[in-house]
């Protein structure tokens, strides 16, 4: 079918039949490889809670270390003047 300035063809044109032979379809993956996927995805997964765990206790506790200084430094203190 001819087709003019800006018109689309219903016929799938013959270069992009000739790549899609000369193409390999990769192997589908074996069961090892699906297994290592899976592990790195749950040591990713395990990996990233850590983290926002870590922050968050970071977060939580940051009153009680400061305030755990504080005293830290007014004992020091105190024991020199006594």
């Amino acid at each position: 079918m001819e087709t003019g300035e800006g018109e689309l063809s219903d016929e799938p044109s013959s270069a992009s039949e000739d790549e899609d032979e000369g193409e390999k379809k990769p192997p589908p993956p074996n069961l090892l490889r699906k297994i290592l996927g899976y592990i790195r995805f749950a040591w990713a997964l395990v990996e990233s809670v850590m983290v926002s765990l870590t922050t968050w206790m970071n977060k939580f506790s940051k009153d009680y270390r400061h305030v755990s200084k504080i005293l830290a430094t007014e004992k020091s203190v105190l024991k020199v003047t006594v």
